[in-house]
């Protein structure tokens, strides 16, 4: 058996190789083929900065809408917070014809929070709500003292107005989900 030098094995795998890949050319032919593809490397380097400016700008944007929304389901989702705590309120109202105290207590911080996240009308609402039930838990301690120190007439006129304020937060429950239902969705 017979030793072939390294250097014979590289040059019989080496040169059929190159010439298969076309990389024996000389050197004119290469600086040829440089100068006629140059011009359109010239054009992509070009073109990268405004692509990568592009994408960016997209990619920023794409940010800004996804933040949005965020922000948009987060406010959204106190603002039903809100209307659950008056809805509560209300019909406990509805039911039982009085106010709860502690139902009241949650509404008044819903409404303080409605401040910050509703327009004026709502507002305007739960005020009105906040001093309607306020008024009929005055009039309600007023009407307990009564029964013990006065006579029935003064107790039958705070018993009519009593159930003047309940006839009217009675009402505001029915108004409530119109009224909500076009600031929340």
């Amino acid at each position: 058996m017979a030793f072939a030098p390294s250097s014979l094995i590289l040059t019989n795998y080496f040169l059929p190789l190159n010439e298969a890949l076309g990389l024996n050319r000389n050197h004119a032919q290469h600086m040829e083929w440089i100068d006629k593809i140059k011009p359109l490397l010239d054009l992509l380097n070009g073109l990268v900065s405004p692509f990568l400016a592009i994408t960016v700008a997209y990619i920023a944007y794409q940010q800004w809408k996804t933040n949005q929304r965020r922000e948009n389901r987060e406010q959204r989702a106190i603002q039903v917070s809100i209307y659950k705590r008056v809805k509560s309120h209300l019909n406990y109202i509805d039911y039982n014809r009085e106010v709860d105290p502690e139902l009241f207590e949650e509404f008044k911080q819903a409404s303080a929070e409605a401040d910050f996240v509703f327009p004026e009308t709502v507002k305007e609402y739960l005020a009105d709500v906040e001093s309607d039930s306020s008024q009929w838990l005055v009039w309600k301690d007023c009407l307990d003292t009564a029964a013990k120190d006065a006579d029935q007439q003064s107790i039958a006129s705070l018993e009519v107005d009593n159930e003047n304020i309940m006839d009217k937060l009675q009402q505001k429950s029915c108004d409530l989900l119109n009224l909500f239902e076009k600031r929340i969705y």
